[in-house]
């Protein structure tokens, strides 16, 4: 039911500032423990086993993202989030990622991929812990892809397009069942 201007220029804004302004949250002065207790406050169900970022990641998913109406890039996620991404120069905990965001919908997902398989690796046994901790989305460890690194990856980056999110959004399709071209995950009439 909302109007959505494509030729505006779009907002840029950092995932902690939406954490700040929709849910109090300040991911770079919060603990873990701190961040489970607002969200227990903010009464947002919070998966078993989920770490800092994961937490953050939910409070935002609930709280800010479905008031994300017009085109929105939202950069500078947590790194516990982006095991694949590069770090920003400087930056303790962020990575070069971005979302563009409309009308709630998450439509691009994009990053600087990370090609240094030290810390690639590194990364991946983090995961790993994660994942024994309860976080089945967690990033399982992926040998073959750090030999890869190994041999030598050049700059590179990743961009991931929901073309069914976005035909469902210019259609005005109340779900995105509604688009896809696969019979098998229509509802029967």
């Amino acid at each position: 039911g909302n109007i959505i201007y494509f030729q505006n220029d779009f907002e840029v804004i950092e995932l902690n500032d939406l954490l700040k302004k929709y849910a109090g949250v300040d991911y770079d002065d919060f603990t873990q423990a701190q961040m489970l207790k607002k969200s227990k406050e903010l009464h947002i169900k919070i998966p078993k086993g989920a770490i800092k970022g994961k937490i953050a990641d939910e409070i935002y998913k609930e709280l800010a993202r479905p008031r994300l109406i017009q085109p929105t890039f939202v950069i500078n996620h947590p790194l516990e989030l982006s095991p694949l991404a590069k770090r920003i120069d400087g930056e303790k905990d962020g990575v070069a990622r971005f979302q563009l965001l409309v009308a709630g919908l998450e439509v691009v997902n994009a990053y600087s991929e990370l090609n240094d398989p030290v810390e690639q690796m590194e990364r991946f046994k983090e995961q790993e812990k994660i994942r024994k901790g309860g976080d089945k989305e967690a990033q399982k460890t992926d040998n073959d892809f750090v030999t890869a690194l190994e041999y030598g990856m050049p700059q590179a980056a990743g961009l991931g397009i929901g073309v069914e999110r976005l035909v469902a959004l210019l259609t005005g399709a109340h779900a995105i069942r509604e688009v896809m071209l696969f019979p098998t995950i229509k509802p029967k009439k």
